[in-house]
């Protein structure tokens, strides 16, 4: 993939000769692409899998769509700056969505949008952690419980 000049990951440099007398040196792009083209599925597995352990709470099968496009939303604009697939372990504490007898912020916001009241609390975890990095999400229900990956 060709990135933006001047850009430092470990490229290689490319020579043009634009004239005889100037010539101009661009890197070629050779590390992980930008963070808005790696998170997406990473995102929408974490969004389905809460969507999934909801099934009892939702009313219509719209609900659940709604709560998942929501949630990916807010997890995309959480995770704008701080998505390093070539260091996935870093920023993983950050990316982690934590139940631990309270919701998260954005699963909480989400649940909201759709119309999901205290019920739909009561089918999820009392303790869940779920870890969505680059290339890998994973969950651990309980705090003692196997960590489990889901598939991209």
């Amino acid at each position: 993939l060709l990135g933006e000049p001047g850009r430092n990951c470990g490229t290689h440099a490319v020579t043009s000769l634009d004239s005889p007398i100037e010539h101009t040196t661009r890197s070629l792009w050779l590390c992980s692409p930008p963070p808005s083209f790696g998170m997406k599925n990473e995102i929408k597995c974490a969004a389905r899998f809460l969507s999934s352990l909801l099934n009892r709470a939702v009313s219509t099968r719209e609900q659940a769509e709604r709560f998942s496009s929501k949630l990916q939303e807010l997890l995309s604009q959480r995770f704008l700056d701080h998505w390093h697939p070539d260091k996935p372990q870093r920023g993983s504490g950050f990316r982690c969505i934590r139940i631990n007898h309270k919701l998260d912020p954005l699963v909480e916001e989400a649940l909201a949008y759709c119309g999901l009241g205290p019920k739909s609390h009561s089918v999820l975890p009392k303790e869940l952690a779920l870890w969505i990095d680059p290339r890998d999400v994973s969950y651990r229900i309980g705090e003692d419980g196997s960590i489990c990956q889901l598939q991209l």
